[in-house]
């Protein structure tokens, strides 16, 4: 492999960086999609809680109270849900951008390989020249002498 020098080194080199960069962002949208996840639980929980305890509460006040806070959660929990929307489909973004990456990426490493071989085969066509030359040049001395 003496000798080969890429001639697209340096952007390939930016599209593997550009690559990287895209999975860094994926997995922060995940995150990001993970955390919304669970903060939809946890207040559909809360909102369940509230909704328990309002079948039993004692006082009219209590039930005013509870039902008042259950209301609340429930638009936590909407604002929640929308917020766990935005970031899913963040994440989507993000893995379409990764594949795309991946195949512009892919594309000069295809091109890099396919020059490689066509240079390894270049060497090896040349050894095989060199070997036949020394072959005849001890082949025509051997004649001589």
């Amino acid at each position: 492999m003496s000798g080969f020098k890429f001639g697209l080194q340096r952007v390939l080199d930016l599209r593997a960086d550009r690559e990287r960069d895209c999975a860094l962002a994926l997995v922060a949208a995940q995150g990001q999609a993970d955390a919304a996840r669970d903060a939809v639980h946890a207040l559909e929980a809360l909102r369940d809680e509230a909704h328990t305890r309002e079948r039993v509460a004692g006082t009219v006040g209590q039930l005013r109270q509870l039902a008042y806070v259950r209301e609340q959660v429930e638009r936590r929990v909407e604002l929640a849900a929308v917020a766990r929307a935005a970031a899913d489909q963040q994440v989507e973004r993000s893995q379409q951008v990764l594949a795309r990456a991946f195949q512009e990426r892919r594309v000069l490493d295809r091109l890099r390989d396919k020059q490689l071989d066509a240079h390894r085969a270049g060497e090896v066509a040349l050894d095989r020249q060199t070997m036949d030359d020394i072959a005849l040049a001890r082949f025509g001395r051997a004649a001589t002498e």
